[in-house]
């Protein structure tokens, strides 16, 4: 099954494509833009601002990261008739390899600081 033909252009490609890459980011940059307009357009207090932006830049670093994937996947979609007769070319392998294991790692490793020093900046209630 996973070398037929239908299999590999739509399932493969197409759905993972958008199922997995397009709606997610868009999804992702359309619902993060209106939180922060939202946040921004009424009277906030400086740690809403400061809570906005950095789910800002949390997103911004997670399609940053994951972006390259998702070029990845367009390119097999547009190229499948050539990848599939000739095998994916060296440079695709190595991209591979850096777009889906270092990158989602180094988006994790970016937001545990990012919390670390947001925690440090938001004042702590004593008890």
């Amino acid at each position: 099954m996973r070398f037929d033909r239908n299999y590999s252009i739509y399932y493969q490609n197409w759905t993972r494509f958008l199922v997995l890459g397009l709606v997610p980011m868009l999804l992702l940059i359309f619902l993060n833009v209106r939180v922060f307009i939202a946040i921004h357009s009424r009277k906030s207090s400086s740690k809403e601002m400061t809570y906005s932006t950095i789910l800002l830049l949390i997103v911004a670093i997670f399609i940053l990261c994951h972006m390259p994937r998702v070029a990845l996947n367009i390119y097999e979609v547009f190229d499948y008739e050539q990848i599939s007769q000739c095998g994916p070319p060296v440079w695709s392998m190595i991209f591979k390899n850096f777009s889906n294991d270092i990158l989602p790692a180094l988006n994790s490793t970016i937001n545990f600081f990012i919390y670390f020093l947001a925690g440090k900046k938001v004042p702590q209630k004593s008890s």
